[in-house]
């Protein structure tokens, strides 16, 4: 697929989560979580398109959060860092773009400013030490997947 092709196909899907996310059905619930499912699969079957994701979803949560869309945060942030961890290579303007708006989710009440804080100190620790230790997004530092050394 072509880059432009690639990037208006992970647009037009993040606009559908996010249509998702202002539906107040229960019904919704689901649908959110496949949509959230497909991003994460179309990055996984191609680690390229992380940084296309990354752009696109760091652009929705500033308009998320000037606009006043605070359910589109938590979800769309942990798109984001889904994506993030498997990005191959993301620019440093896009990682300082991505901390600065974790920093702002700390004006936010909680659950926002907890999440914020949590996100801004994974990045700030692998922007210092990348690669050096265990990934600071898995819980289980030292394992591999989880099980054991």
């Amino acid at each position: 697929m072509e880059s432009a092709e690639v990037e208006s196909d992970i647009l037009r899907r993040v606009r559908t989560l996010l249509r998702e996310l202002d539906g107040h059905h229960p019904a919704c619930q689901s649908d959110r979580g496949m949509l959230r499912w497909t991003l994460h699969k179309k990055i996984d079957q191609n680690p390229s398109n992380s940084s296309v994701l990354v752009r696109i979803l760091v652009k929705e949560l500033e308009r998320a959060e000037r606009g006043d869309f605070r359910h589109y945060i938590i979800p769309l942030l942990h798109t984001l860092m889904y994506a993030l961890i498997k990005a191959p290579c993301i620019s440093d303007e896009l990682c300082s773009r991505v901390y600065d708006f974790c920093k702002k989710l700390l004006t936010l009440p909680k659950p926002f400013c907890t999440i914020g804080l949590d996100y801004a100190n994974r990045l700030k620790m692998e922007r210092t030490a990348p690669g050096r230790r265990a990934s600071p997004f898995c819980p289980m530092q030292g394992t591999v997947n989880g099980f054991g050394p």
